[in-house]
């Protein structure tokens, strides 16, 4: 039986370059020549941090080959976004292809494999629809559509009026731990933040940013999310309260106090007469 996977993840760098091109190829050398062994083809594609694998072969051996990935050290935030059986392979062989930014031949080989994988795409979190979008897209700076802004409010919208607490580190086998998440988690471990504190404290250049890494952690189960009450609804409840008029409670206090008062006043004098 004939499947064809298709990875999403990111590759350590590219801070430092030397250990980035390290990273990628070796990375890639190791896949080729497991694939080649087990009659596996596809593609390997890389822009900046984001790889993409594509994955042909029979389906034993392409679970094998989810094992594999899962268990590289080399890459992070693993996500498989389609898994579908196939009557052929669309590939002849393993092949990487380094993806550069305005270049037309690149972008005609993407826009071939966008098509390949839309009928079984499976963008199942924010983090797979960004880099997914980057990916294919390569750094488009253009105004995006209203559904692009609509999709981009929708993706950071979970946490929007909620506290944010991690219980514990994650372990590596959960998710590896870069810079910047090493600058984010500190605040969180067994500590509850709101979102919009996290977003004052202008950690990241950009809150898409810290959405994203909120959103790995989160896939990573080593994020709690806890909804509070949004202002509106504060502000509603403060509104309904200020529109009745009841009499103040020190008022009331005091007019009992006094009833009290005078009535046990009364029942004393009327015992001693």
């Amino acid at each position: 039986m004939l499947k064809r996977i298709a990875c999403l993840s990111s590759i350590d760098g590219p801070d430092n370059n030397n250990r980035y091109s390290e990273q990628v190829f070796n990375t890639f050398d190791t896949a080729r020549v497991y694939n080649k062994e087990h009659d596996i083809v596809g593609v390997f594609l890389v822009f900046k941090n984001i790889l993409l694998q594509v994955a042909e072969g029979e389906a034993n051996e392409l679970a094998k080959v989810i094992y594999r990935i899962n268990r590289d050290p080399r890459i992070s935030d693993v996500s498989i976004i389609v898994n579908e059986h196939i009557e052929k392979p669309a590939f002849s062989r393993w092949s990487i292809k380094l993806l550069s930014e305005n270049c037309d031949a690149h972008a005609q080989h993407l826009k071939k494999i966008e098509n390949l994988l839309k009928g079984g795409l499976n963008l199942s979190g924010a983090i797979d629809s960004i880099r997914y979008h980057k990916l294919f897209n390569m750094g488009e700076t253009s105004a995006p559509t209203s559904k692009q802004q609509i999709d981009s409010h929708e993706q950071s919208a979970p946490f929007r009026d909620t506290v944010l607490s991690m219980p514990s580190w994650p372990r590596p086998t959960q998710l590896r731990l870069d810079a910047a998440l090493m600058k984010l988690c500190p605040l969180l471990i067994k500590k509850h933040v709101p979102y919009q504190r996290l977003v004052s404290l202008n950690l990241f250049a950009h809150e898409q940013e810290l959405t994203e890494l909120l959103h790995r952690l989160q896939q990573a189960r080593a994020l709690e999310v806890i909804a509070v009450a949004e202002p509106d609804n504060l502000r509603i409840l403060s509104s309904q309260r200020e529109n009745k008029a009841p009499a103040p409670a020190r008022g009331r206090f005091s007019q009992a106090l006094r009833s009290f008062i005078s009535n046990h006043r009364a029942k004393g004098i009327a015992g001693h007469e």
